[in-house]
């Protein structure tokens, strides 16, 4: 699949949120799409990352969202949700664990101070 955007987290976001309000009793095509396309993205980004921590944590939330996949296609909603709840908690993580943290701030006199 082929996206026409940049499938960033927030284009994965998106999906996410559409895919995760979905009840029982409305289309299960539309969800079966959803989950597909959820998946797709997890993949597409897997194979563009090169943070081998970020892709761990992607790694994870790929398979919670297959997981889904198959629950949701097994009729069972609310672990389905729960399984999509996960990847979208994996996925979040992920993204921030190639963000660097301040521990310190050094100031222009030499003094370290920690935060």
């Amino acid at each position: 699949m082929t996206f026409r955007d940049d499938n960033t987290i927030e284009d994965i976001m998106g999906c996410y949120l559409v895919a995760s309000h979905w009840r029982e009793g409305e289309s299960e095509e539309d969800i079966r799409r959803l989950l597909g396309e959820f998946v797709e993205r997890i993949r597409d980004k897997l194979t563009r990352n090169r943070n081998e921590t970020r892709g761990n944590w992607f790694t994870i939330a790929l398979d919670h969202a297959q997981q889904a996949q198959r629950q949701y296609r097994d009729r069972q909603f609310e672990a389905g949700h729960e399984s999509l709840r996960q990847a979208w908690e994996h996925l979040e993580r992920g993204n921030k664990a190639s963000q660097r943290h301040t521990t310190f701030i050094a100031g222009s006199d030499g003094e370290v101070q920690h935060v």
